[in-house]
């Protein structure tokens, strides 16, 4: 049994491209917000900008995902007893 396995076992769920980026983001902000140095701070908040385009173009990309995989899968059916 691999990790995947086990922690899909167990309950886990997958972290999606977006939430890891989101988060990414969400760090970089902090960090900015703790800064003593100007250009650290600039960095930082580089990076949230960047992490944050990362996001919104993963959303944009889950979305699609999502509905294609909804069509292609078709709504689910329930089952009619007589």
């Amino acid at each position: 049994m691999t990790i995947l396995d086990h922690l899909f076992r167990e309950g886990h769920h997958a972290m999606r491209d977006s939430e890891l980026f989101m988060q990414r983001a969400s760090n970089c902000r902090e960090q900015a917000a703790e800064a003593d140095l100007a250009n650290v701070r600039e960095r930082c908040l580089r990076a949230e900008a960047a992490w944050s385009v990362m996001a919104q173009r993963s959303l944009r990309t889950e979305a699609a995902r999502d509905a294609k995989a909804h069509v292609v899968s078709g709504p689910v059916a329930m089952e009619q007893t007589p």
